[in-house]
């Protein structure tokens, strides 16, 4: 996405300096200048998104982390790869909705989305 935004940035500097130098339908100019602008702002808005989705990966691994630790501190013997065993001894339930968003409940209480 910051690709993408420097892509804009630079197609609306030289737009501008088109403008500035040639003989320019100012309505055409408004047209293409008002398409950067909007193709800036969703790039913006996506941008925002993905660092906040990106966050809140974070935070979650960090759960996981910390929760597969304590399970470790339990026990050295218990497995630390996937088994449905241990699926089942972590998860309460999951949670399928409409809009492709799966809600895993832990034992522990720790809730984590994740969507498809």
């Amino acid at each position: 996405m910051e690709t993408e935004l420097e892509i804009v940035s630079e197609l609306t500097r030289k737009l501008i300096a088109e403008n500035a130098t040639t003989v320019m339908q100012q309505e055409e100019y408004k047209r293409r200048y008002d398409a950067l602008a909007q193709r800036y702002r969703d790039a913006e808005d996506r941008a925002r998104e993905l660092q906040s989705q990106k966050v809140t990966r974070r935070f979650q691994a960090d759960v996981i982390e910390s929760f597969m630790n304590e399970i470790r501190a339990f026990d050295d013997s218990l497995p630390v790869k996937y088994s449905d065993r241990l699926w089942l001894n972590l998860i309460d339930r999951v949670t399928v909705y409409e809009d492709g968003r799966l809600v895993f409940r832990f034992k522990n209480g720790t809730e984590i989305t994740e969507t498809l």
